[in-house]
């Protein structure tokens, strides 16, 4: 359910969508991780208009959606147990995921996503690299 963030009263309410994760995504989006349809049962997650609880995009079982972090420019972050998946906040689509399929890069552990930069950690060394 969406509330008013002024007095608390609720504004929208789901009954198909099941979150069992809820994140921003963007300003004026959350991810809602945990979709179950009311057609049929499905793990993924919905990219909902945080304002007026429209859905944007369905992604059915491919999005990482544990932990999600805007990155206040034009990327999310997803995390899974283990992946890191990046979206464009314009266009919903993917942008990079890891580990990749040549199987030469693996998911690190994303300690912050802020400006443009993703910080992580993997084999215990801090990193820093670009969104895009």
């Amino acid at each position: 359910m969406g509330l008013n963030p002024a007095d608390g009263s609720q504004k929208w309410a789901i009954d198909e969508v099941s979150a069992e994760t809820l994140n921003a995504a963007s300003p004026g989006t959350v991810i809602v991780g945990g979709y179950v349809s009311s057609e049929d049962s499905r793990d993924g997650s919905v990219l909902l208009d945080a304002a007026s609880s429209k859905r944007i995009e369905t992604y059915d079982g491919i999005m990482a959606a544990d932990s999600c972090d805007c990155d206040d420019r034009s990327t999310t972050i997803c995390t899974g147990v283990d992946s890191v998946v990046a979206y464009n906040t314009q266009t919903c689509k993917e942008r990079w995921t890891l580990p990749d399929k040549s199987g030469n890069r693996v998911a690190p552990e994303v300690t912050l996503v802020r400006a443009g930069l993703v910080y992580v950690r993997c084999a215990g060394l801090v990193s820093v690299v670009g969104c895009q």
